[in-house]
């Protein structure tokens, strides 16, 4: 029986130093597949409508829920696959963050760039609902024009079968606007 009181107490003492809550639903995992690329913002317009994106709170970002089609339009018009920065998909099991993170770096003799994101991730199932937490500090930086450092978060129902996408503008230093994004999609929740 000591033991056994022994355990649950380093379970609830673990849960409460890392910020782990454990969900209603138990363990919850699902595949969340992020993509950082950008395009020139004139390439976007047919596609991307940002009359409906929703600005992120104390932050140079906005998001937008799109459809998975629109998403996959988008890509399309990437002029080539050293555009699309990063595609990864990780397994997150926890609430309300996994520490997560993505690095890029390119060069060629027209322009140098390289970025990257540090944060968390976090899924849960709560009252029938799957919702995911998303928290992050990216950088964009090229020399051609940079994007200062800045956050981005959301907390709520999960992209299914749709894609939250995180963008902004920002002018390149030979006047040409470009659009930078962060997509994230969710999948094989279990």
């Amino acid at each position: 029986m000591e033991k056994y009181l022994q355990l649950v107490i380093g379970i609830v003492l673990a849960f409460g130093v890392s910020g782990c809550q454990p969900t209603n639903a138990g363990i919850t995992a699902a595949d969340i597949r992020f993509r950082v690329f950008e395009l020139q913002r004139d390439a976007t317009d047919p596609i991307f409508d940002i009359s409906d994106a929703t600005p992120v709170p104390n932050s140079p970002y906005s998001m937008v829920m799109v459809t998975a089609t629109a998403l996959t339009e988008l890509m399309l018009e990437l002029p080539h696959e050293e555009s699309k920065y990063v595609d990864r998909t990780s397994t997150i099991s926890m609430w309300p963050k996994m520490a997560s993170t993505w690095t890029y770096a390119q060069a060629d003799e027209d322009l140098t760039l390289s970025g990257g994101g540090a944060g968390f991730l976090g899924t849960r199932i709560r009252n029938g609902v799957r919702e995911v937490r998303i928290d992050y500090d990216v950088l964009h930086d090229t020399s051609a024009g940079t994007l200062p450092s800045a956050k981005i978060t959301y907390e709520g129902p999960a992209p299914d079968s749709d894609a939250l996408v995180f963008f902004r503008s920002y002018n390149r230093a030979d006047g040409t606007d470009f659009i930078y994004f962060i997509a994230f999609e969710s999948m094989n929740w279990r």
